[in-house]
Parts: C-alpha cells; sequence; structure tokens
C-alpha cells in the first residue's frame, strides 16, 4: 500500500448535509496536520495521479490547535487558488509553541510538494470555497491518539 493509500485510509468522510466533512485520526499532532492538508486536496483530485515534482515551505500562525489548524488549511488553499497547484506529498512538518505576556503563539512549518493542476490529467471534484471552523475541534482520544473534525464549505 502506498503512503497516499496509508493516508486516506485514516481519513473517513461523514454525512453533511451541503458541504463536505472528514474525521481524521492520527497518531500524533503532526500526522493530524498533514492528513488534514491531504483531506483538501483530495476533496479536489486524486492526489494519487498528482506528481509530486515541485515543493514549496508553508506555515500558519496560530492561538490555538484549531486556529492554528484553520490558518493551515486556509493557507494551503489561498496557494491553491492563486497559484493552481496540488499536493499530495505534506512533508517536514514542524511546530513551535511558545508564550508571550500569557498568551499563547503556535506556529507550524511544513513542505508540500506538488504540481499545477492539469485537467488532462487530474480528475476535477470539487472545488473547496473556503476551511469552515463549524464542527472543528482537535482532542486526543483514549488511546493517546488525535483526532479531528473539518467541514470545508464546496
Amino acid at each position: 500500500m502506498s503512503d497516499i493509500e496509508d493516508s486516506l485510509n485514516k481519513i473517513k468522510e461523514l454525512e453533511h448535509t451541503a458541504d463536505v466533512l472528514y474525521e481524521i485520526t492520527a497518531d500524533d499532532l503532526l500526522e493530524l496536520f498533514e492528513l488534514a492538508a491531504i483531506s483538501m486536496f483530495n476533496t479536489m483530485t486524486d492526489i494519487k495521479k498528482v506528481v509530486p515534482r515541485d515543493c514549496k515551505e508553508i506555515s500558519a500562525e496560530g492561538f490555538d490547535l484549531e486556529n492554528l489548524l484553520y490558518r493551515w488549511l486556509e493557507n494551503l488553499l489561498i496557494d491553491h487558488d492563486l497559484t493552481g497547484y496540488v499536493y499530495s506529498k505534506i512533508m517536514q512538518l514542524n511546530m513551535t509553541i511558545f508564550r508571550e505576556d500569557r498568551s499563547e503563539k503556535m506556529i507550524l512549518r511544513g513542505v508540500v510538494c506538488g504540481e499545477k493542476f492539469d485537467r488532462e490529467r487530474h480528475e476535477a471534484r470539487l472545488v473547496v470555497k473556503a476551511v469552515t471552523y463549524s464542527q472543528m475541534f482537535i482532542h486526543r482520544t483514549s488511546d493517546g491518539r488525535w483526532r479531528t473534525y473539518i467541514v470545508y464549505d464546496i
């Protein structure tokens, strides 16, 4: 089984009336953020057909885990909207958490690899218009894994 197939097996699409809702379970927080990005791009196209030929660094800042996840996905979506790129490989993720004057700041950096969307080679699925906070929360499960729910506005 490929890395992409392993990742997609950890992403479960749930019923939602108008948008796309995913439940994602990961062994650690960085994998959770990686899988969230994969879920978004796999909503747009079959990422198994996206060649990870071009890479770039994407980062996000947040004041808590949900805000960091939202901003991470939002920055990826903005990049997609501006460049037309879709990504199938997310790697070298690292998270820094620090406190300033009683407030917490989190920074996530990662390298994403993919290619420009090509209608001849890539399946056009749903257009993700926005990431939402609807039903989003991140929690640790009783077995020590991490879980989140994400709704994409389509």
